[in-house]
């Protein structure tokens, strides 16, 4: 889904059900695309490739330009 969040152009929404596809695709993205952190405590200066939201209402990881998505796709679809 695109969306703009502090620049980055993609998001992925889980459902709260989906709490183990969530970790694990939080995981990879971690291990492939470099350490985050999550959206809420990120500085506007900060540049990670990717991060996400986990809080009360969402779980959505946030993917910053084509590039990660396509990274994304090529594991996840």
């Amino acid at each position: 889904v695109a969306g703009n969040h502090l620049g980055f152009q993609y998001y992925i929404d889980f459902t709260h059900s989906a709490t183990t596809e969530y970790r694990e695709m939080r995981q990879w993205c971690w291990e492939t695309l470099g350490p985050s952190c999550e959206l809420v405590i990120m500085d506007k200066n900060d540049n990670f490739a990717w991060a996400w939201i986990h809080d009360t209402y969402r779980s959505r990881i946030l993917l910053r330009s084509d590039k990660e998505l396509a990274w994304f796709k090529l594991r996840w679809e």
